[in-house]
């Protein structure tokens, strides 16, 4: 009796111990991972730890390299965050209505969300910057700004117009932020329906204009060559959307002039492209003078071809016209 007693008691016991360590067991699973001891961690910011999250995540780090997360401190991967180059934009994607694009993002380090009130560019690169690496956008022209002097205070959006393939700068590639051959210049905006890439980052622009941060009267869209055609484009299918825009070595919709010629246009081309004609910027200008349009200028680089990207968004004035920079960021709708 003493011996069944016993084998009892014994049972009671074990099966109780077998409950508790499965109770702990699950108490422990849901509570925060404190990470190995063996790992010496600093808290830092997302951006001081070079990486970006959406909202005000932080990190730990270890000198070792291993990336904890601040709430739960479990262990990530540089591929379970957005890393942030060293050009100071951050890969991000957009999606709306099954289209995704590409965008490169740039905040200023002192950029207060919960203060400030920031002036929004949308940058739109040229054909042979075309692709899904999302950084090609970078190549040209805005990382000579971007951060800096009249630039420094201004949230930048670089979409990536993605292509059809190995095209290159290809005429013939049908992804373009205006589905026109550039090598004709002016068109009609009534004969071209918007393509899907532009229309994306319209509603991308929207989209920030509309964050407490961003100051909407103050929406700009910078391009060049395609990017050019674009930033006449947009202007004309958005002209509440944007207080400004400059189209560099670009062509125009013939047929908006009657929209455009209220919009602030600073526009750039050289004498000499053969790419684009310079002749269809030039009866933009006239054209708009001409509807009685005052708020258009247009800087002519004499003797130059098509690349005058850098020159054009680093312009620093002559006599007659402002520099880009203070020019663009005054503008106001």
């Amino acid at each position: 009796m003493k011996v069944r007693k016993t084998r009892t008691i014994r049972s009671i016991f074990l099966t109780f111990s077998a409950v508790a360590l499965f109770v702990a067991a699950c108490f422990a699973a849901c509570a925060p991972q404190e990470p190995p001891h063996e790992h010496t961690l600093v808290y830092v910011e997302a951006k001081e730890a070079g990486y970006a999250t959406h909202g005000n995540a932080a990190y730990y780090r270890c000198d070792c390299g291993a990336i904890f997360t601040a709430d739960t401190r479990e262990e990530t991967t540089l591929q379970a965050v957005t890393v942030r180059s060293e050009t100071g934009f951050d890969k991000q994607t957009f999606t709306q209505d099954g289209y995704t694009l590409n965008y490169c993002l740039f905040e200023p380090e002192d950029l207060d969300k919960t203060a400030d009130k920031a002036p929004l560019v949308l940058f739109l690169h040229g054909a042979g910057e075309r692709g899904s690496d999302n950084q090609s956008q970078l190549k040209n022209a805005v990382l000579n700004v971007v951060g800096q002097g009249e630039w420094a205070d201004a949230v930048v959006l670089a979409p990536q117009c993605p292509s059809a393939g190995n095209t290159g700068s290809s005429e013939s590639d049908p992804n373009k932020w205006v589905e026109t051959p550039w090598t004709a210049g002016n068109y009609r905006q009534a004969e071209v329906p918007e393509s899907k890439p532009l229309h994306a980052a319209a509603q991308l622009v929207a989209q920030y204009a509309a964050y407490d941060y961003i100051d909407a009267d103050r929406v700009y869209v910078v391009g060049l060559s395609m990017g050019g055609f674009g930033t006449w484009d947009i202007l004309a299918r958005y002209p509440d959307l944007f207080a400004a825009g400059v189209p560099i070595c670009g062509g125009g919709p013939s047929d908006r002039i009657d929209v455009l010629k209220d919009i602030p246009v600073y526009a750039f081309h050289g004498d000499r492209d053969g790419t684009v004609p310079y002749t269809g910027t030039q009866a933009m200008y006239e054209d708009i003078l001409a509807a009685g349009g005052t708020q258009i200028l247009f800087k002519t680089f004499a003797g130059a071809g098509h690349a005058v990207w850098n020159d054009a968004i680093s312009f620093e004035g002559e006599a007659g016209l402002p520099p880009l920079g203070s020019w663009l960021f005054s503008q106001h709708k």
